[in-house]
């Protein structure tokens, strides 16, 4: 619905109409509001006479640097700081759709997408549709639709939350990317559950150092009105982002630490996947999943501590877990039983593919080809 440009930007006086919004000068349509801010590989500032041609009915500009300009037929409204306020401008656009939301934000090296995947179909099966937003694409499991990036730019992270409540999702499984907390992708979303489960060497090309990447994991566990924080506590950062004082409750999960909120006390891999006790203050049970791998594993306990942090019991979390499926090209099976074990895995790297290798090894009875 349209909505006033002085209502998204306090710096306006004019009261135009504004009818989408956009950070892309060629998407621009009339009524338009073209965000004009500066990049890491082009300033958008130069294309602002290219969105007024296309009609744009406003342009908000990043005001630090910017030279004098004029429009006659667009409202121009320089912003200091632009860049920082898109995710709240974009949420008062499509009208706060994280607060209607329980939003779980997942954040870590490896293992996102699995449990991201993991965790909307289990909020499914457990009668809250869940929406997905992350590197496979955005929507509902099993009908996806290809993004650009993990965590989407500000205004799309706020337009596709909106398109999935709309939709009918009461919950949504978010992906957060190192890059999307450090440059304010999600600055302005209210996040129930942060789920924390692994660092490793990544992206340092963009920031620097570990110490660096390491901190930009962590404002997800520091964001305000927080509930509940899922970390993994089998890996050193995730022992000290535990550490780390906050007015949420904290769920730590592992496979070897007895003091885990959630601990997995003992594992049985065979063909048919995992059998595994867990032991948590909420009870003990047995967790079945024919998913492969420990890391998989750590990966289920992920799920069951979000959920456990969502107020859902461990009897009705562990009904679920059997019927759940690892995304496609992620350690994905094939026959197994009284047929032998296919294993297809996206694995691209020699290191890699020693992972799967390892992972697979406590699963077979017989050769490992």
């Amino acid at each position: 619905m349209p909505m006033p440009l002085n209502q998204l930007l306090p710096a306006a006086e004019s009261a135009v109409l504004i009818r989408e919004l956009t950070l892309d000068s060629r998407k621009v349509r009339p009524g338009d509001l073209f965000l004009a801010v500066p990049g890491t590989q082009q300033d958008g500032r130069v294309h602002i006479a290219d969105a007024v041609a296309r009609g744009a009915a406003a342009v908000a500009y990043e005001a630090e640097g910017a030279a004098p300009m004029h429009a006659e037929t667009a409202v121009l409204v320089p912003v200091k700081g632009l860049a920082g306020q898109l995710s709240a401008i974009a949420g008062r656009f499509y009208g706060e759709p994280s607060r209607g939301l329980h939003l779980v934000g997942i954040t870590g090296t490896n293992g996102k997408t699995s449990v991201s995947q993991l965790l909307a179909q289990a909020l499914d099966l457990l009668g809250q549709r869940c929406g997905i937003v992350g590197t496979l694409g955005n929507g509902f499991h099993g009908a996806l639709e290809q993004g650009k990036h993990t965590t989407p730019d500000p205004v799309g992270v706020q337009a596709t939350l909106a398109g999935l409540k709309q939709a009918g999702a009461r919950a949504v499984a978010m992906e957060v990317s190192s890059h999307g907390l450090d440059q304010g992708r999600v600055a302005a979303l209210e996040f129930d559950v942060a789920v924390f489960t692994n660092l490793s060497r990544d992206h340092l090309d963009y920031h620097g150092d570990m110490q660096a990447y390491g901190a930009a994991k962590a404002k997800l566990f520091a964001w305000p009105n927080l509930r509940c924080r899922v970390i993994n506590l089998d890996d050193a950062f995730g022992q000290e982002l535990a550490q780390q004082v906050h007015d949420s409750r904290l769920i730590g999960y592992s496979l070897s630490d007895a003091n885990a909120f959630v601990y997995c006390s003992e594992a049985q891999f065979d063909d048919h996947g995992v059998r595994a006790r867990l032991v948590t203050p909420r009870g003990e049970g047995m967790l079945r999943s024919n998913l492969l791998g420990r890391f998989n594993l750590s990966n289920l306990l992920a799920v069951v501590g979000a959920l456990l942090g969502m107020d859902y019991g461990l009897d009705e979390i562990l009904q679920v877990l059997p019927q759940l499926q690892g995304p496609a090209g992620r350690m994905q099976r094939l026959g197994g039983g009284d047929r032998p074990l296919v294993v297809v895995d996206y694995a691209h790297t020699p290191d890699a593919l020693e992972k799967v290798l390892e992972a697979m090894r406590p699963h077979v009875r017989g050769r490992l080809i």
